[in-house]
């Protein structure tokens, strides 16, 4: 367990300090509201040397929890108030709907990327026939990820597909070992444990459809 001061923890009057102190010019928050992170602003003078961009994380199953409570939702805007930027993570959704109603002004970042070049031919790399289609799922082994809702999902298909998941092994290691488990079970899938970004170009590139299967994503997923 964290230590703690005051019943705060140690970690977020560490970093309240390192945020006041002005030796940075900027200082990004990314949280969901529940989280303490946002909440080291709260009640804190911000240096004038020091820029505030927060970008709040609010889904509809967290703001379900703290929506009608007035308290909590004075108090966070009176800190996302105190930034010099909000960044709201869609045009119109739940966070977008909680900025207007508190009047909080805000603004968005469209998801982009810059273009990245295959490095490889994909299906000569990994055996894959040239008529065979490719579903292409990317997403490290969480299990929010839902690889295994997948791989259930595809046993009712026509048997003329490969699945092709890449994604790193997380920390879930139960979770790692039933997926590696699965995918050992059923041949017409692939599993590779990670490629660099010229590598899952080449990936997206073969593909004939690319699926995110996910239980919940923060930020949108730009392809």
């Amino acid at each position: 367990a964290s230590r703690m001061f005051n019943d705060t923890p140690l970690w977020i009057i560490q970093l309240r300090q390192l945020i006041t102190s002005g030796q940075y010019d900027a200082c990004i928050l990314l949280a969901d509201p529940l989280n303490p992170i946002i909440w080291s602003l709260h009640q804190t003078d911000i240096h004038s040397n020091t820029k505030i961009i927060i970008q709040p994380l609010i889904n509809k199953d967290g703001y379900a929890k703290w929506c009608n409570n007035k308290p909590f939702r004075k108090k966070l805007a009176d800190i996302l108030k105190k930034a010099h930027a909000v960044v709201s993570l869609t045009r119109d959704g739940i966070e977008k709907q909680y900025f207007n109603e508190e009047g909080i002004p805000s603004v968005l970042i469209p998801n982009a990327v810059d273009t990245v070049v295959p490095v490889l031919d994909f299906r000569a790399e990994f055996n894959i026939p040239k008529k065979s289609f490719v579903i292409l799922h990317i997403a490290n082994l969480w299990p929010v990820k839902n690889h295994l809702g997948i791989l259930d999902t595809l046993r009712s298909m026509p048997q003329d597909w490969r699945l092709v998941m890449i994604g790193h092994p997380s920390q879930e290691q139960s979770y790692v070992l039933q997926v590696q488990e699965a995918v050992r079970c059923n041949p017409q899938v692939i599993y590779i444990p990670g490629l660099p970004r010229e590598g899952v170009a080449a990936a997206l590139e073969a593909a004939d459809i690319v699926i995110l299967a996910s239980y919940g994503e923060v930020s949108p997923v730009t392809i």
